[in-house]
């Protein structure tokens, strides 16, 4: 080294460190190279000297007058502006957009008639900023959360853009622990089951999933929605054995393949009407379960519930017919609301058939805990719901049926009639009616006030409500049922929806009426205009005493001519004969009188031809 040093007059310590960084970086040539990854004073403003910095652009290569400008205070300030006015607004405008704005706005060199228009004409190229500079700007002085925040707004930025904390598995520790539910409008249109031909709308599913296990615990497909009635019908359908359940749709499962049945701590739930009402109290003071209302617009709190809607509708519901097509309806194409075949039986029967499918397929997206991969758990939401059961997790609840209709079930007061309890267009009585005479007694103006539950799904029965609290069934004594009576369960919106359509062809059907009745007193009018007329010519110059005289002698001439007018034997000989063309021959008669008797036969014959025919 002391060698070296006095034969170069290099230092020594020049040597030693670039020997050292030689071993240190490998002991290949290109170590030896500068650090360039150093150069440039990364984060720090750099002065200008009156050349342009950064790199040179390939026209100054030619001309050393077209290398551009600087970005100035006085820029940066138009820059500024240029951001807060056009790109932090909800158009949502590109920044490539902005910056031409601002070239518009702000670097002008004069305006000219073009096509008789006045233009703004821009500076030259190489005395207004690069879009790289404005680019390079942007970047570096605006912070990108804020932006997102004045483009997107509030709600949006917390719903697709905001940072997650945390993973609803953490808390929600076992099933029961907190179930999810929300409701959506379904993408197809479905028919009546009254008549096939009506087609009625979209209906409303109402969807409940446990939040640790991501298995679907109840199902409500109907009319009802949003409202009450529909979040009820599917938290009955959670706490309920889906064996059962699927029976009614001809469906044969194990209660290994859909095991749900309970409900939950929490209920996750958005701030829709139906949660916030006085509806759900009973939830909280007798069944002990939670509600947890969202914030306003925050779907993404509940994600389970909402990617099970999308898994359904994105993947199965679409294919069908008559479902909601995005795309625009070209011209001359079929609507596709006409293709509707399904009915709400027939829909909710291929909804039970996804909910199965779903409860079994693998969620390649679910973070297993450290017992679950101790135990080799595979993530399907059976399995899932199935192992928390097994290791005492959750806060499941087992409630009685009962108890599920006196807390969840709507109720109705109102009075016993003479014909039994009036509801949906039928009458309803039980035993209890039956032994106390409440029929007979309600007949001769007895006042009975009751109250009862009935479930939208099934109007064939009826819960009455007794003081102590507990339920009696009520079956239908409606003739018009009975004599309807058929193996379908029809729903309460069905029978309303059947009601609707009555009243309607009973207001058509009166309107009919009224115009026929004007029709028939203009006929009647006529014709008695017509009388009048003829009875004044018949008996013009005799008086009142004239007219009522012998009136029972002319009844009896009267009588005798009808008879021989309306003889049945006369018919049957004159139809004998004319069946026989039998032509008779007239002795002694002049050509009119046979002309005449021939139109009379005539016409007697095509009023028998006419009678046979009809």
């Amino acid at each position: 080294m002391t060698e070296l040093h006095h034969q170069t007059g290099v230092s020594k310590a020049w040597m030693w460190h670039n020997l050292r960084r030689y071993w240190q970086r490998g002991m290949v040539e290109n170590t030896l190279l500068p650090d360039f990854n150093r150069c440039g004073g990364r984060g720090k403003e750099r002065a200008g000297t009156g050349r342009k910095l950064g790199r040179p652009n390939a026209e100054s290569r030619l001309d050393e007058d077209l290398e551009g400008i600087n970005i100035t205070e006085e820029i940066k300030r138009y820059f500024r502006i240029s951001i807060t006015k056009w790109y932090n607004k909800r158009e949502k405008r590109t920044l490539l957009e902005v910056y031409e704005l601002m070239l518009e706005r702000f670097f002008l060199d004069g305006y000219e008639l073009v096509e008789g228009k006045q233009v703004a004409i821009l500076k030259p190229r190489h005395l207004r900023p690069t879009f790289r500079q404005f680019q390079y700007f942007f970047y570096k002085e605006n912070d990108v959360k804020e932006t997102y925040l004045k483009r997107e707004g509030q709600r949006r930025f917390n719903l697709r853009y905001r940072e997650t904390e945390g993973h609803l598995k953490y808390r929600d520790f076992g099933p029961g622990s907190a179930y999810q539910i929300d409701s959506t409008v379904a993408d197809i249109y479905v028919v009546s089951r009254l008549n096939r031909k009506w087609v009625i709308g979209r209906p409303v599913i109402y969807m409940v999933t446990d939040a640790f296990s991501s298995l679907i615990t109840g199902l409500y497909v109907g009319l009802e929605g949003p409202s009450w009635v529909g979040a009820m019908l599917a938290l009955e359908n959670a706490g309920s054995n889906k064996v059962d359940y699927c029976k009614q749709f001809d469906i044969d499962i194990s209660e290994e393949e859909w095991p749900a049945m309970g409900l939950p701590e929490i209920i996750t739930t958005d701030r829709g009407t139906e949660y916030t009402s006085q509806y759900p109290k009973h939830l909280k003071k007798t069944l002990n379960v939670e509600l947890e209302p969202l914030p306003p617009f925050r779907p993404d709190w509940k994600p389970i519930v909402e990617k099970t809607f999308d898994l359904i509708q994105g993947l199965y519901v679409k294919w069908i017919p008559g479902a909601v097509i995005e795309r625009e309806k070209e011209r001359g194409e079929t609507d596709y609301r006409s293709k509707a075949v399904l009915d709400l039986y027939e829909f909710e029967t291929i909804l039970i058939e996804c909910v199965r499918y779903h409860n079994k397929r693998y969620l390649p997206s679910y973070e297993r805990s450290p017992a679950m991969v101790e135990d080799e758990l595979k993530p399907t939401p059976i399995s899932l719901w199935q192992w928390g059961i097994r290791k005492g997790l959750g806060a499941l609840r087992w409630v009685t049926k009962e108890e599920l209709r006196m807390n969840l079930l709507p109720s109705k007061k109102g009075r016993f009639t003479k014909d039994g309890i009036r509801f949906a267009g039928h009458v309803y009585t039980c035993v209890t009616a039956e032994q106390k005479s409440w029929r007979f007694r309600a007949k001769n103006k007895e006042v009975i006030e009751v109250e009862y539950s009935y479930d939208p799904r099934d109007t064939s029965i009826i819960f009455l409500r007794h003081e102590d609290g507990s339920f009696e069934d009520c079956y239908c004594l409606s003739n018009q049922y009975e004599s309807n009576k058929t193996n379908l369960i029809y729903r309460y919106e069905e029978e309303i929806d059947r009601m609707a359509y009555e009243d309607q062809l009973s207001r058509t059907g009166q309107d009919e009426n009224i115009q026929d009745r004007i029709i028939l007193r203009a006929k009647n009018a006529a014709i008695i205009e017509e009388a009048k007329q003829k009875t004044a010519q018949a008996t013009k110059g005799m008086n009142q005493t004239d007219r009522l005289k012998n009136m029972r002698e002319k009844q009896v001439i009267e009588k005798e001519s009808e008879r021989q007018i309306k003889s049945w034997t006369t018919r049957q000989d004159d139809l004998s004969k004319e069946k026989n063309k039998v032509v008779p021959f007239h002795k002694n008669v002049t050509p009119q009188e046979d002309r005449l008797q021939q139109t009379k036969a005539d016409l007697l014959r095509r009023i028998l031809e006419e009678d046979e025919e009809s």
